[in-house]
């Protein structure tokens, strides 16, 4: 996961994010493409890890960068080991006005 999260926060800072074509994370794909549209080659085990997780969070995630790259706001994704699966994600803007979304991702240890 530390890998995808990299990758991901590359393509989506502040200096990336104007380059990144958001209809690679539109509506009807799904988690695993989206992450595969950012130049990232998914091991087997990363594409089950993916995958496994809730339904619901997948499309959360998807739906939150779609959101950001659409608009341009950098995003951030960050994983944390847990006991169940989590998912937190913030929007928050500063003094000037420039927005910035994080994704925390939380998922039992032994299935990062």
């Amino acid at each position: 996961m530390v890998e995808i999260a990299e990758a991901a926060n590359l393509a989506f800072s502040r200096e990336n994010i104007a380059k990144f074509n958001a209809e690679a994370l539109a509506p009807g794909r799904t988690l695993v493409a989206a992450i595969e549209s950012l130049g990232l080659k998914l091991t087997g085990e990363e594409v089950e890890f993916v995958s496994s997780l809730p339904a619901g969070q997948q499309e959360a995630i998807r739906a939150a960068l779609y959101s950001a790259a659409s608009r341009g706001v950098p995003a951030t994704l960050a994983w944390a080991p847990g006991y169940d699966n989590e998912l937190t994600i913030w929007e928050s803007a500063g003094a000037s006005g420039a927005a910035a979304m994080t994704i925390l991702l939380r998922t039992p240890y032994d299935r990062r």
